[in-house]
């Protein structure tokens, strides 16, 4: 594979820099280019590696070596792995943060929630039976068994209609 050699413009131009930054990185030993026929040239894959070993990165630059939220890429300086833990603790402060302030809830505490709440609505249509039995036995108006059906089961399904799942009190429901 022949290697692909660029001008020092040229590479300036690929980095978005200054052509004078090439000229600096070349000059402090940054980046090696290649002399062809008495002119340096730049061999791009080589120097963008060498530019990112060799040089520090300013407060806010984008980064030399792409690195993906949450990982670091094979061949990532120090920073590039510094950087990612640190926009995985600030990440984890915003949530902490978010859940203090009632923003964020927990997905363990709103399964529990469900799960004790589905028993609970469980329970009540499994002991509408035993509750209405004694009172639709006595009663022989079909507008009136209607009614006592009606109200035990609003009454059950009014624990699913509450709003406030994590909070409300099962036990309260008649």
């Amino acid at each position: 594979m022949k290697t692909q050699l660029i001008t020092k413009s040229e590479y300036a131009r690929r980095r978005g820099v200054a052509p004078s930054a090439v000229t600096r990185a070349i000059a402090e030993g940054r980046i090696t280019p290649i002399v062809v026929d008495g002119r340096e040239m730049i061999e791009p894959i080589a120097a963008d590696a060498q530019w990112a070993a060799n040089s520090r990165r300013r407060t806010g630059s984008s980064p030399a070596v792409p690195v993906r939220s949450g990982s670091v890429a094979p061949g990532a300086t120090y920073e590039d792995a510094r950087r990612v833990r640190e926009e995985a603790e600030a990440q984890l402060a915003v949530l902490r943060l978010q859940e203090q302030r009632g923003e964020l809830i927990r997905v363990d505490a709103v399964r529990h929630a469900v799960a004790r709440r589905l028993s609970t609505l469980r329970e009540r249509f499994l002991g509408i039976p035993d509750r209405v039995a004694t009172g639709l036995a006595a009663t022989t108006d079909p507008v009136a068994v209607h009614q006592i059906l009606e109200d035990e089961i609003r009454g059950a399904l009014s624990l699913v209609a509450d709003g406030d799942l994590l909070n409300s009190q099962e036990g309260s429901h008649a």
